[in-house]
């Protein structure tokens, strides 16, 4: 137990890991393809707004998006 927990402090110590604010945020890529997701979410919902809201969307016969 003890060699297990020397080794974390040691990989922790090495790499820094605890230094970094979100250490599972993910690289360069998935941040963009996140921030792709979110503005067409966002445009999905200004659509949704603009009928009216969620209950007129979902009457509505043609499809929002």
């Amino acid at each position: 137990m003890k060699l297990a927990l020397r080794t974390q402090q040691l990989i922790a110590e090495e790499t820094r890991i605890t230094s970094v604010v979100d250490p599972f945020g993910g690289s360069c890529y998935v941040e963009a393809l996140t921030n792709q997701i979110e503005a067409a979410v966002f445009e999905i919902l200004g659509e949704v707004e603009a009928i009216g809201g969620a209950i007129a969307a979902i009457v509505r016969e043609t499809p929002v998006f």
